[in-house]
C-alpha cells in the first residue's frame, strides 16, 4: 500500500476468522485503501515519526453487520480505517491538518482515563470532498 503500512492490516479481523468469513477486499476496495493511505494514514505517520496501528480497515458486508456497523460505511468500500497510536494526542492534532471526510475520536468516559482517546476512525473521500463529520464518541 505505502511505506508504513500494508493491505494485510487492513483486512484482518479477528470477527471474520472466528466465523470463517472471507474479508477480501476486491481491485475497487484496494484502490481506495490505497488512497486512504496515501492522502492520510502515511502522511499522518511521517509527522508523528511513530507507528500507527490500524484496529479496523476492509470490512465486507457480513463482517460489518456483525461488528455492528453502520449501513452504507466507508469501511465497506475502503475508504475508512480505525487507527491509534502511542501517542493520540500528537496524532490528532496531525489529523486535523489532513484532508480527512471524517475525523470521529472515540474517547475514555471511565474514571482512570476520562477524556483520555482511545482511537479515531478516519476517511478520504476525495480531493474535492471537505471534511464533514468531525465529532467525539464516548465509550
Amino acid at each position: 500500500m505505502t511505506e508504513h503500512f500494508t493491505l494485510e492490516e487492513f483486512v484482518r479481523s479477528t470477527t471474520a476468522k472466528m466465523r470463517g468469513i472471507d474479508n477480501t477486499p476486491g481491485a475497487f476496495e484496494i484502490a481506495n485503501l490505497r488512497l486512504l493511505c496515501k492522502k492520510i494514514l502515511e502522511p499522518a505517520r511521517l509527522e508523528i515519526g511513530m507507528p500507527i496501528t490500524v484496529t479496523s480497515g476492509f470490512r465486507s458486508q457480513r463482517v460489518n453487520k456483525i461488528v455492528g456497523g453502520v449501513r452504507g460505511s466507508l469501511h465497506l468500500i475502503g475508504k475508512a480505517a480505525d487507527i491509534t497510536c502511542s501517542d493520540n494526542a500528537r496524532l490528532y492534532e496531525v489529523l486535523q491538518t489532513l484532508p480527512c471526510f471524517e475525523l470521529i475520536t472515540y474517547r475514555y468516559k471511565g474514571p482512570m482515563l476520562s477524556g483520555s482517546i482511545n482511537r479515531f476512525h478516519v476517511s478520504y473521500t476525495g480531493p474535492a470532498d471537505k471534511a464533514e463529520r468531525w465529532f467525539t464518541k464516548w465509550v
